[in-house]
């Protein structure tokens, strides 16, 4: 039951103003988290259909058949390549929970984390996409009003 308090701020909603300061948080940082979460579960699911490949070859004698004479060693090339794809999931998966607790406004250095990660071009796989969203998100978490909502 609500009751008119006429000490009351005009943009609080039982004043019949605005929405609540956490959802108006809440919707300033949908964008840019449904952003950052479909491009880290995009680079995830790329990765992980890239470490099949590269366990599948490792498998087989295919990178010895493959390699040139004088060239790199094909086996250790795929070992580095397959390396790079965990510690990449890795990153991914910092990147994908911390935009998940950026979506439900919890743990705002997690948050802060993931913006900062995905901006960076070697952490982040999707570097194109990923640099336009992480500044993004990283705009939005610097507003005081949004900071305050986090839990």
């Amino acid at each position: 039951m609500s009751y008119y308090n006429p000490y009351q701020s005009p943009s609080s909603p039982l004043f019949g103003g605005g929405q609540s300061a956490r959802e108006a948080a809440r919707s300033a940082v949908r964008g840019p988290a449904i952003c950052l979460i479909s491009v880290s579960a995009f680079a995830i699911l790329i990765f992980i259909v890239a470490i099949i490949f590269d366990v599948f070859l490792l498998a087989s004698d295919l990178p010895e058949q493959m390699q040139e004479p004088g060239g790199f060693n094909e086996r250790t090339t795929t070992v580095v390549r397959l390396t790079l794809a965990i510690v990449s999931i890795a990153f991914q998966s910092l990147i994908l929970a911390g935009a998940i607790c950026m979506l439900r406004l919890k743990c705002l250095g997690l948050a802060q984390t993931s913006a900062v990660l995905s901006v960076i071009p070697c952490c982040s796989s999707c570097y194109l996409l990923g640099i336009p969203f992480g500044i993004w998100a990283l705009v939005v978490l610097a507003r005081p009003e949004v900071q305050s909502a986090f839990d």
